[in-house]
């Protein structure tokens, strides 16, 4: 049997969760029921559970965090399975990039959950024989047909992945018609295309035409080649391999140009601003606002480079709102002015 812990800070909610299956016929026995993430954290380092059913939104720490502080210590094996009252998908992308295997909706429904639980039952069959288990395409699509609100359909055949980021690329590339593209991005890694392979013959010709391909790879082994690929080509930024802190990155990433306060940004991965500031310093080694600072004045720096703009117009387009301050912080970390870079004379 599989242990389980149940985790939402409504009784009722637990209780329904724990009524809607017989558990046991599936292979699966809950070993405790909790009403914060913060019990939940005393009886997980207690019972060594293997799966966790955690509501997204509680009082304090929420279950995003939740799954941070237990993916933090290595000795704790445990899959995830979120439940939330929002069909929402950057909610769901945030879930696969956490390393959720499932996502249920609220009000629950009993096709839904016994769909999610196979599947799970299934990862957790091929984790206990086969070792480390390879990304699955079947988990990553039920969490996206979830936040979408549609009926998953059960199972999920497995296949293979390979990523090719948009600067590897040869613009002549294009991929083969069997090759379907997936609405998954991985946290850290933006613009870049997911392709699933069906058959193995789609590999032939691939290597040499991108300058590299991706042989079959465990779960934990590819999150780290495809960060140092993605340090590489975005000029050696740190990024974490840490899923929520790499997410902030990303997400940094694409929205630099906006109004970005660490409250928003709290908000928008259901964290504590405190919380979120010492995780990312502790995966970054950088504070949360040097990070936004180091992608802003990277951007304005290949604007300089490429663009007829004016320097005051790109300055608000890389997100600095103050003229005079864009000019002071360009000064104080490259070492020359906007005017002095784009001429390419020194400072």
């Amino acid at each position: 049997m599989y242990r389980v812990i149940l985790v939402d800070d409504e009784p009722w909610a637990l209780t329904g969760l724990e009524e809607i299956l017989d558990w046991e016929k599936y292979g699966f026995t809950i070993c405790a029921r909790c009403t914060s993430a913060t019990q939940a954290l005393e009886e997980i380092a207690r019972q060594k559970p293997d799966v966790v059913c955690t509501d997204i939104r509680m009082p304090r720490l929420s279950g995003i965090e939740l799954i941070s502080q237990v993916r933090s210590q290595p000795e704790q094996d445990v899959e995830f399975i979120i439940i939330s009252a929002y069909s929402d998908f950057e909610v769901a992308r945030k879930a696969i990039n956490y390393g959720a295997a499932g996502y249920i909706l609220k009000p629950l429904e009993q096709s839904e959950v016994s769909a999610t639980v196979l599947r799970l039952k299934e990862r957790l069959d091929r984790k206990r024989t086969n070792g480390p288990v390879a990304l699955d395409l079947g988990d990553s699509k039920s969490v996206l047909t979830a936040a979408a609100g549609l009926p998953s359909s059960p199972g999920g055949e497995r296949q293979c992945f390979i990523i090719v980021t948009e600067k590897a690329r040869p613009h002549s590339w294009e991929p083969p018609r069997e090759w379907a593209p997936i609405p998954i991005e991985l946290a850290g890694v933006d613009r870049s295309i997911w392709f699933c392979i069906t058959e193995p013959q789609a590999l032939k010709g691939l290597t040499g035409r991108v300058g590299w391909s991706l042989p079959r790879q465990s779960a934990q082994e590819l999150p780290d080649m495809l960060h140092e690929a993605l340090a590489a080509f975005n000029g050696g930024f740190t990024y974490s391999p840490h899923p929520i802190t790499a997410g902030v990155q990303a997400y940094l990433g694409e929205n630099f140009a906006q109004n970005i306060s660490l409250g928003r940004l709290a908000t928008h991965f259901f964290l504590s601003e405190t919380y979120l500031c010492e995780l990312f310093k502790k995966h970054t080694g950088c504070t949360v606002l040097n990070f936004l600072i180091q992608i802003r004045l990277s951007n304005a720096c290949l604007l300089l480079e490429e663009s007829h703009m004016s320097i005051k117009e790109i300055a608000a387009a890389v997100g600095f709102n103050d003229y005079s301050y864009f000019g002071r912080i360009f000064r104080r970390k490259i070492g020359r002015t906007p005017d002095q870079f784009r001429s390419g004379g020194q400072g």
